[in-house]
């Protein structure tokens, strides 16, 4: 009897919010019942309850922010093949973080026993800024972090999952990939792909049944294919030498290749060696220009 593997499924919306309501109750609790302690005994003396309205309010505001914030960002996870994400989470970061402060300000300040004043909340926003834009840039790399390495095992494993399976799975990855796309799951012949590219929010391949976007990034795929006659000839190109009919331009300066879908792709010097290796191994490879 041959046992199913259960395929790897990213974390659902329910199991993200059980994880963020203990996480942050836990960091709540804790905040709590340091400032109760610390303030214990002095003219400043706080209830247990009104230092948990206090401090806790504004990390028990993170509960339902964490996972909506890590659902979204399943869109945009941190990739090497997509640099111009990393621009893009800075700027989301200190924008989360400051509606972060301009809604735990008047949160906190809500528990307080004085009357809330403006004077009174300028001061403590004022006084409250690196705290609060501190935890708030934190609390959005934190999930962006793992978000996206949680994110790379799901379509990692996903490419992989045949491989990991029985003897009759691994006959069969040999002929067809299983990859992941926006859509779920397309199964493609090695063959039948030419070249690949980065594209949000993995890569595009360049197939004979047309382009196919899928959920994997170029390092994933150049890992998986490179013994499957694929070669990286630029930062933003992984072709399949038994697609390249020509090999154009000198050792020492950048070149192209040309595929049999009359399309002409850049190869860097650097990169050049890599793909004259791969030809010279195919047979009929073709000659350089």
């Amino acid at each position: 009897m041959t046992r199913t593997r259960r395929p790897l499924a990213p974390m659902s919306l329910r199991t993200l919010c059980v994880a963020s309501a203990i996480l942050w109750s836990v960091v709540a609790v804790v905040a709590a019942t340091h400032q109760w302690a610390q303030l214990a005994g002095s003219g400043k003396e706080l209830s247990w309850l009104r230092a948990m309205g206090w401090q806790g309010a504004s990390w028990l505001l993170l509960v339902p922010v964490t996972p909506l914030l890590a659902m979204s960002l399943r869109r945009a996870p941190l990739e090497r093949e997509h640099p111009r994400r990393l621009l893009l989470h800075v700027v989301a970061s200190l924008l989360f973080a400051l509606l972060f402060l301009l809604v735990s300000v008047p949160l906190r300040l809500s528990f307080h026993p004085s009357p809330l004043r403006w004077s009174f909340f300028g001061e403590a926003f004022y006084k409250s800024m690196p705290q609060f834009m501190l935890v708030g840039m934190f609390t959005y790399w934190a999930v962006v972090v793992v978000a996206s390495l949680v994110d790379a095992r799901v379509r990692l494993r996903g490419v992989l999952e045949a491989a990991t399976g029985d003897a009759s799975d691994v006959e069969a990855s040999a002929a067809r990939l299983i990859l992941t796309t926006p859509a779920g799951k397309t199964t493609l012949l090695p063959d039948d792909i030419a070249w690949v590219e980065p594209d949000a929010p993995g890569a595009r391949l360049h197939t004979s049944r047309g382009e196919v976007l899928v959920r994997h990034t170029l390092s994933e795929l150049e890992e998986l294919l490179a013994a499957r006659g694929f070669v990286r000839s630029h930062r933003s190109c992984l072709v399949n030498s038994a697609h390249i009919t020509e090999l154009i331009g000198g050792a020492s300066r950048d070149g192209l290749v040309r595929l049999d879908t009359d399309e002409t792709l850049p190869v860097t010097r650097r990169r050049r060696a890599a793909v004259e290796a791969m030809l010279a191994a195919a047979p009929g490879a073709p000659l350089a220009s």
